[in-house]
């Protein structure tokens, strides 16, 4: 089954991309990162489609990035198991 979700994350964004546009940057990094992942409470990351929300951004002193909190959208894959599908059918 495949389920579109509505997560908050912080994203590390690289001072070199800094200066375009943040929500495609924020779009390119969370893809990179998320995109055919696996997360054990979550299950499989199959796109992340829209960011929602960009928070405020915070510097890390001699690291070369910023971090932002942001609201993205999501869709994962989730395996059924066979119990779930009697119970459901």
């Amino acid at each position: 089954m495949y389920y579109k979700l509505k997560l908050a994350d912080k994203v590390r964004v690289p001072a070199h991309r800094l200066g375009e546009d943040l929500r495609v940057v924020l779009l390119d990094v969370l893809q990179e990162q998320l995109e055919g992942s696996i997360d054990k409470e979550i299950g499989i990351f199959i796109v992340v489609t829209a960011i929602d929300e960009i928070g405020k951004a915070r510097l890390s002193p001699g690291m070369g990035r910023c971090t932002m909190m942001s609201r993205l959208k999501p869709w994962r894959f989730a395996l059924l198991s066979r119990r779930s599908l009697r119970a459901c059918c």
